[in-house]
């Protein structure tokens, strides 16, 4: 009985030297430098918040018509600013990234809305 009992002391302590290795070993390698493609921080609130914070800014911006969030060809959510095709220096002023989400610029013509169909009420 008493064998056991010390075996039970020596597996107690596995769990807590597990995580403190993990720890360890992770914190070793070199942190990856900010806003370099394929390595954007991760967002820390929901795309609607950062939407709400940052629209009015990017609307004032000459040439943009449009904000709304949307997805990359992976699924994750993204940004979209609808960008009139002749503001190239607008383009320049337009983040790639707002608080860990990408930011991807959509060149459109002017939006009207559409007509009423003939013989409609």
């Amino acid at each position: 009985m008493n064998r056991f009992r010390g075996n039970a002391r020596l597996l107690a302590g596995i769990p807590a030297a597990a995580i403190a290795l993990a720890l360890l070993v992770g914190g070793c390698g070199s942190p990856s430098p900010p806003h370099q493609e394929g390595h954007r921080k991760m967002p820390s609130q929901p795309i609607a918040a950062v939407l709400a914070a940052h629209t009015p800014r990017l609307m004032a911006l000459d040439g943009v018509i449009g904000v709304y969030e949307s997805a990359l060809e992976n699924g994750s959510p993204c940004i979209k600013v609808i960008l009139l095709r002749d503001h190239p220096e607008t383009r320049a002023k337009i983040p790639a990234d707002l608080e860990g989400y990408p930011v991807r610029i959509e060149e459109s013509d002017r939006i009207r809305p559409m007509e009423k169909p003939t013989g409609d009420s």
